[in-house]
């Protein structure tokens, strides 16, 4: 073999050693790009799943001050002497409540509406703080002598309990949240 052969062999041998590395090193990278993309995606995942927690618990006790709200008026009559202490109780629940879900469910449109006011009641509530408020209300009215009727108040509490409850179910997305996790299972596995 004469010398400017073996030049030529020794420039085949290190492109071709250059392009098993440069193909060795695209694959690492690509590895490296699909872990931190996954790793992005378990972050985004966690940070869904902590809201909802949050959600859930904040929810879990406000469907306990309706519960005891319209446990009261059910099961209590305005002549009870223990009737105006729990209906104040309940009342003082569901208003701490109410403004605790403000920092989770802020208001809608807070640039167009209620301007005067503080800056966590302005603009429009969203539809589970509306049926806290809406209860709120229809307890407050229990306090009153000529407040509505015993039943009206009883099926009012029982809607305003219903649309709370969809509303943060919706908000919460439990479906969603199981299509979510087995979607990141495949992804994480490498399954899709």
């Amino acid at each position: 073999m004469t010398a400017d052969e073996l030049r030529t062999a020794v420039s085949v041998l290190a492109a071709i050693i250059s392009l098993v590395a440069l193909f060795v090193s695209f694959r690492f990278s690509k590895a490296s790009l699909d872990r931190a993309r996954a790793a992005a995606a378990v972050a985004e995942f966690n940070a869904k799943v902590a809201f909802r927690k949050n959600l859930l618990d904040w929810g879990s006790s406000a469907q306990e001050a309706l519960a005891d709200g319209y446990v009261t008026v059910l099961y209590l009559k305005p002549n009870d002497p223990d009737f105006e202490s729990r209906l104040l109780t309940s009342i003082s629940k569901l208003t701490a409540t109410i403004d605790r879900g403000r920092w989770l469910l802020p208001n809608t449109d807070h640039t167009d509406y209620g301007a005067n006011k503080h800056a966590a009641y302005t603009g429009l509530r969203q539809v589970a703080l509306d049926a806290l408020v809406g209860a709120h209300d229809v307890l407050a009215g229990q306090l009153k002598k000529d407040g509505i009727s015993h039943d009206l108040a009883c099926n009012s509490l029982t809607k305003y309990r219903r649309e709370f409850t969809s509303a943060i179910q919706q908000k919460i997305e439990p479906r969603v949240l199981e299509q979510q996790l087995n979607e990141l299972q495949g992804r994480v596995l490498g399954k899709s």
